[in-house]
């Protein structure tokens, strides 16, 4: 009887009956307020955004000092974007898409095209962080120097191919984008804007006049070539399906070229000068470089032609020139853990021309 009895229950049994109600009252009434009130937010946030008011929710609201510029201006809606509901002035200024921005100068550029290509697509502003080493190559006007709130972080399916999920993405929040996108698919839309928005620096299209110059080159059909080995080469990358162009392959483009235009120059740009000269035979062919990797790129992108081995470095060269691009069937090796991330077809343009 004395272990019914209340005043002889232990201390610990008693707020343990008094309290375990209450919390769990109290977490109830948390839940039903926060839900609620949740709701009524995004409830007004959809209310401002159609009435064309800034959101705070999503808002990119950077210091004053920062100096944020961008010479991309609302225009009228490409068929293929996805957001053309929007009003466009006021959700695109409230709605931005950064890239983080890695690898080496090829693989930012696919980033940063993409970037344009996927944000134009949802209507949303395209901006990168000043640390990004593109800006050490190009004047890029579409610059930050922070992230902005609420932003969540994007991957992708796979590095070569299109990866058609991002065509859905939700309007509610700020989107980074982190990976390689190496897809033609992201941005050829609006290729001409892409080629604009990659401008050189003065100082490396100087270097390119004067290299021009000094090679007597004057009015000769230029064909860039770009030689791709040494890391692609090793035992450890060609286990993973990296693989190099052979010297086949070169003959083989330098005579389709040889057989379309008369009166041509070809320039090859390598870090692998030696295999080079040794391997590619002709009055008509010049080892050049610049002296940086900025000033081989922009030397490739004003050529009228191009040759391409592997790697994404040689790919921008090609499509910056525009012209006919002849590139390296092989690459990835088929079968291989590579060849498992990339689409051909959806890497290589469909109008380029295959050999090996």
């Amino acid at each position: 009887m004395n272990r019914c009895c209340w005043s002889l229950t232990p201390v610990w049994k008693k707020c343990w009956t008094f309290f375990v109600p209450v919390c769990a009252f109290t977490i109830m009434v948390y839940i039903v307020g926060f839900n609620y009130f949740t709701s009524k937010r995004m409830y007004d946030l959809k209310e401002r955004i159609s009435n064309g008011d800034v959101s705070e929710n999503y808002r990119f609201e950077p210091p004053d000092a920062m100096n944020i510029t961008t010479e991309h201006t609302p225009t009228q809606q490409h068929p293929l974007f996805i957001n053309n509901t929007e009003n466009t002035g006021a959700f695109r200024n409230s709605h931005i898409m950064i890239s983080t921005g890695v690898g080496r100068l090829g693989n930012r550029m696919f980033e940063f095209a993409s970037l344009l290509g996927i944000s134009k697509r949802h209507n949303y502003k395209p901006m990168i962080l000043r640390r990004n080493t593109l800006l050490q190559v190009f004047d890029i006007s579409q610059v930050t120097d922070s992230e902005p709130l609420n932003l969540k972080g994007v991957g992708e399916k796979g590095a070569g191919v299109y990866d058609k999920s991002l065509e859905n993405l939700s309007h509610d929040k700020n989107y980074s984008l982190g990976g390689f996108y190496q897809s033609w698919k992201y941005f050829d839309f609006m290729k001409d804007e892409v080629k604009k928005s990659f401008k050189f620096k003065s100082g490396l299209l100087n270097k390119v006049r004067q290299l021009q110059t000094s090679l007597n080159i004057g009015d000769k059909i230029t064909v860039g070539v770009h030689v791709r080995r040494g890391d692609m080469g090793s035992k450890r990358e060609l286990s993973r399906g990296y693989n190099v162009a052979t010297k086949e392959y070169f003959d083989k483009a330098f005579q389709y070229f040889r057989g379309k235009f008369k009166n041509l120059v070809f320039l090859v740009v390598s870090a692998e000068m030696s295999w080079c000269k040794s391997n590619m035979k002709g009055d008509d062919i010049k080892f050049v470089t610049t002296g940086s990797a900025g000033g081989d790129m922009a030397l490739l992108a004003h050529c009228n032609h191009s040759i391409v081995s592997t790697g994404s470095f040689g790919w921008w060269g090609a499509y910056l020139a525009g012209g006919e691009v002849v590139y390296y069937r092989n690459f990835p090796s088929s079968g291989s853990w590579l060849s498992k991330q990339y689409n051909r077809t959806e890497y290589y343009p469909l109008h380029w021309v295959g050999m090996e």
